[in-house]
């Protein structure tokens, strides 16, 4: 005797139809239940659109999963992790993200420090993406050392953006960064060659 809501399906002229189908009982006055009546709302469209949205995020995170690109979202205002994707995870820790594992477990149980071009230490509040999420500030090419917790390193080339809402109101940034370690490495060599040329 309870009123009862569902999805149900239907194939009308060879077309797959959704319908929100609402039932509930209809009661005499003493209270017994005399009939049964049932609104059905054809939401198709609607279900379809629902279908295709969740198709095209599915799609949307396998792609930034295979990016060899870092790609982090916070939202504002508290920094919170949205998204990472794998490369972001390995760039900055060594390591992939386990099946089911969140990006803040890895954070809480590894500590990295980043420095700048100029080898200064660069503080949390002052990285591409805590000042772009807090202040709206843009970066591009930004040359970035990442020293983990057990010693190893690696640079990259970090880009942030914030991303706004209607009314200009900052709701989350974005940070596409690059491993370029290899390519400093085979810098520093030639450099290195260079002076030890220059001194014979």
């Amino acid at each position: 005797g309870m009123p009862h809501r569902s999805d149900e399906e239907l194939t009308i002229d060879g077309h797959k139809h959704t319908f929100l189908s609402q039932k509930f009982p209809i009661r005499a006055s003493d209270g017994l239940i005399t009939g049964l009546c049932c609104v059905a709302t054809d939401i198709s469209d609607r279900k379809r659109a629902e279908n295709d949205r969740i198709r095209i995020q599915q799609q949307l995170l396998a792609t930034l999963d295979q990016t060899p690109a870092g790609i982090i979202i916070v939202d504002a205002p508290d920094i919170a992790i949205r998204m990472v994707n794998q490369a972001a995870a390995r760039i900055l820790f060594g390591h992939s993200l386990e099946p089911g594992m969140r990006f803040s477990s890895f954070a809480e149980k590894y500590d990295w420090k980043f420095f700048s071009k100029d080898g200064s230490p660069i503080p949390d509040n002052k990285t591409p993406i805590y000042l772009a999420v807090r202040e709206g500030q843009t970066f591009s090419s930004e040359e970035i050392r990442v020293v983990r917790q057990d010693g190893s390193e690696s640079w990259i080339l970090v880009n942030a953006v914030p991303m706004r809402d209607g009314s200009g109101k900052i709701i989350e940034a974005i940070s596409v960064f690059l491993d370029i370690t290899d390519q400093k490495q085979s810098q520093e060599a030639y450099l290195a060659s260079e002076r030890k040329y220059s001194e014979t």
